[in-house]
């Protein structure tokens, strides 16, 4: 059955009731409760209730049912307008003194028939979240520069020892040069490296750098002063 066929509008008598009416006029057309189901997108036991005209104990609002009719009207061929109103020419009285009851029975009814699509969407709003995190801090990780500690030497040293050892740790991927010379890591981060001074102050900069991130640098300086012996002579 296809939405709003074009069928021929026929105006209602005013001997049968309402959910009457549309059910012979829906039988005269061939169509189905379950191809009428399907275009109202309500279940067939609601469309036998709207036939039936037991609209109380429906989990709808009025003014939801009134859409239901005007549409069920229109696919039929009957006239929705006329259908609305002897709707509520039928049903006003008890639907506006139950009106207040079944609103919250409709919305209760809602919520209870769409809890499993609700939890099916949070299920995949929390996967989404947690996929979109994991990227960004992916992300995040590969594109921030690496740590970089040097343990020795300390900035401003003296030391009177043409060699000078160096003990630093990094990531472990990153990769270290000091002075522009590339050292190697080891699979914690850590790196060593022993370097020969000149006499006076010496400037050694430390950089570590990743495959795809920023490059973070530091300075240390550190004097050599060579150690002087004291000669006697005769």
């Amino acid at each position: 059955m296809n939405a709003r066929t074009p069928f021929k509008e026929k105006h209602l008598p005013e001997t049968k009731r309402i959910g009457s009416y549309l059910q012979d006029a829906r039988m005269s057309k061939g169509v189905t409760l379950a191809e009428m189901s399907q275009q109202l997108r309500i279940s067939k036991q609601h469309i036998q209730m709207i036939e039936e005209s037991h609209f109380t104990e429906l989990p709808f609002s009025i003014m939801y049912q009134k859409k239901i009719l005007a549409y069920y009207a229109e696919l039929i061929g009957v006239n929705p307008t006329d259908c609305v109103n002897q709707f509520i020419k039928e049903e006003g009285k008890t639907t506006k003194k139950n009106s207040p009851t079944l609103q919250k029975r409709w919305e209760y009814s809602s919520f209870i028939s769409n809890l499993p699509l609700i939890l099916r969407n949070a299920a995949l709003t929390t996967i989404a979240f947690t996929v979109l995190g994991y990227l960004v801090l992916q992300v995040k990780h590969i594109v921030e520069p690496p740590i970089l500690t040097i343990y020795s030497p300390e900035n401003g040293q003296i030391i009177n020892n043409a060699d000078l050892h160096i003990y630093g740790q990094t990531d472990k991927q990153a990769q270290v040069q000091i002075n522009g010379k590339t050292i190697v890591n080891n699979e914690n981060g850590y790196f060593d490296e022993t370097i020969t001074l000149s006499q006076g102050v010496n400037s050694i900069t430390f950089t570590a750098k990743k495959k795809h991130g920023k490059i973070i640098s530091d300075t240390r300086h550190v004097v050599y002063k060579k150690e002087q012996t004291l000669s006697l002579q005769q």
